[in-house]
């Protein structure tokens, strides 16, 4: 009866008001511990101390390449023009514009964050505890302790005398492991990278590899110019780039679906979707499966 259906859509709408207040709350929550752990209002845990005259803990602070700022604004920034320029145009084709894009546009985006979230919250919570020196660790401290210290003597406990510095940046100075430009480079690549391949359809290989190619070296700037400024240790860059790979996966195969629109639509609304077994919801058109049972024979046969 049409009561029923009322009823079920009614528990449906509130089954979904309830998850996006839950995930906004989740990420309000992340956010605020991670924003207190990068800026040192938590409890501060001592750095793992360092050896007197150490070369690798001797390098000149030179300033950043790819500032905070930079990082953040092209983490945040890029992959919402990316899917929202593919979305559009999936949306936009053959027949298929009645179907609006921006709801599938914020779910992909929304999953993208929920990743990208997990990464900055696992880097900081890594960064606290491990309390690693940077390259530049003696030049921005200045540990009273090192003075007239005995090459080769390890030091455990210290006190910064650098006072031309705030209190962040000194902090900042003990939080080498992991890099957090790695891990958020790699992460955007990944999901990026991922994406193009599988949402851009129909399009030329060559284009796609080429805007594949442009999100792999911003990862590579990234990556590299951390050690070239002496910000961290290629070990840390390593374990960034790690990071970002394992959770970038993570993202795209548990929270995307591997960007297939049917399945994630399955698991995520009540809705009913076409059937897997004979059809696919791509780029929103509706295809069957043609000989090619790999998925790349798939043949266009209505629109939605």
């Amino acid at each position: 009866p049409w009561v029923w259906d009322l009823r079920r859509t009614s528990d449906s709408e509130s089954k979904t008001r309830c998850k996006i207040l839950v995930e906004v709350l989740i990420f309000c929550t992340v956010s605020a511990l991670s924003i207190l752990m990068e800026f040192g209002v938590t409890p501060e845990i001592q750095s793992t101390g360092f050896y007197c005259g150490d070369p690798k803990i001797s390098q000149k602070y030179i300033g950043d390449t790819v500032t905070l700022k930079i990082l953040l604004s092209s983490t945040i920034l890029l992959p919402l023009l990316t899917i929202c320029s593919v979305e559009s145009s999936c949306y936009g084709t053959r027949g298929s514009s009645k179907r609006p894009w921006w709801p599938q546009t914020l779910a992909w985006y929304r999953e993208y964050l929920s990743g990208f979230l997990i990464v900055v919250f696992l880097t900081c919570v890594a960064k606290v505890l491990v309390g690693e020196p940077r390259p530049h660790f003696l030049d921005t401290c200045r540990p009273f302790q090192a003075l007239n210290c005995t090459s080769g003597r390890f030091v455990s406990s210290y006190t910064c005398t650098n006072s031309e510095l705030g209190s962040v940046k000194i902090r900042d100075a003990s939080k080498s492991f992991p890099s957090a430009h790695s891990a958020l480079s790699v992460y955007l690549f990944i999901f990026s990278a991922w994406y193009l391949q599988r949402r851009m359809v129909g399009v030329s290989a060559v284009l796609v590899a080429w805007l594949q190619v442009v999100y792999l070296v911003w990862a590579l700037v990234c990556c590299v110019t951390r050690v070239t400024d002496h910000r961290h240790h290629w070990w840390d860059v390593l374990a960034g780039v790690t990071l970002g790979a394992v959770f970038g996966v993570y993202t795209v195969y548990n929270f995307c679906c591997n960007f297939q629109v049917c399945t994630y639509r399955h698991l995520n609304t009540t809705a009913k979707v076409p059937d897997k077994s004979s059809n696919h919801l791509f780029n929103g058109r509706l295809l069957t499966p043609s000989s090619d049972t790999s998925g790349q024979g798939l043949a266009d046969v209505t629109t939605t």
